[in-house]
């Protein structure tokens, strides 16, 4: 989407939405209407408040958005659509009026993972990054700590253990980087549902820049 107020004079944020597992397939359908989030992307609330562009592209099963050697370590690892995504990504930013200053990322579940991945991949390239109900390795805190950082999980998550969230919010956190951690008591796998309608992480996002 382009920004609603687009005027061609100016430059814009880019926000990524990484979908999680079920927004996966080879029709650019399912990434735009599963789990909400894409909509409440399109809402009044945030696209009508926030002029920017907003980029939700889809992950073909049976892949996954991250890579790295940690990745490959944990079960049922399916092959990484990262470097495709980056193309994309660089490929969105040349074509249209975007600040390089405000790219900010975010996903859940699956693009949780892949949130973390990508700031991993290129850690001086995103303004904010907004992991939900995630993980990474926590070993990769130093990499990861000067991209400032919002993480959101439910504490009855039995999809993805909340102490993904946990451990990266006390590495992060450890080696001085610039993070806040929100975990909802008695949510389970579907912590989006609140998090994305959160009107003050908004407002955190677009405050932040490169």
């Amino acid at each position: 989407m382009k920004p609603r107020n687009f005027n061609p004079r100016k430059k814009y944020p880019l926000v990524v939405f990484l979908h999680g597992s079920g927004g996966r397939g080879p029709a650019n359908i399912r990434n735009v209407t599963d789990a909400s989030v894409p909509g409440q992307l399109a809402s009044d609330d945030v696209y009508g408040k926030h002029d920017a562009f907003y980029l939700v592209p889809q992950c073909p099963g049976p892949n996954s958005w991250a890579q790295g050697e940690w990745m490959n370590q944990r079960p049922r690892t399916r092959p990484s659509k990262q470097d495709v995504l980056y193309e994309l990504i660089d490929d969105t930013i040349a074509s249209n009026r975007i600040d390089t200053r405000r790219l900010y990322i975010t996903g859940l579940s699956m693009g949780g993972f892949g949130t973390f991945s990508a700031v991993s991949a290129r850690p001086e390239f995103w303004a904010a990054a907004v992991p939900v109900c995630g993980g990474w390795d926590p070993a990769q805190g130093e990499i990861l700590k000067d991209t400032p950082m919002r993480v959101f999980h439910g504490d009855e998550d039995k999809s993805v253990d909340v102490k993904y969230s946990r451990d990266m919010f006390a590495a992060i956190q450890a080696a001085g980087g610039d993070i806040a951690y929100t975990e909802y008591p008695g949510v389970g796998h579907n912590s989006w549902l609140k998090a994305y309608w959160e009107p003050t992480m908004w407002k955190w996002m677009f405050k932040q820049k490169r």
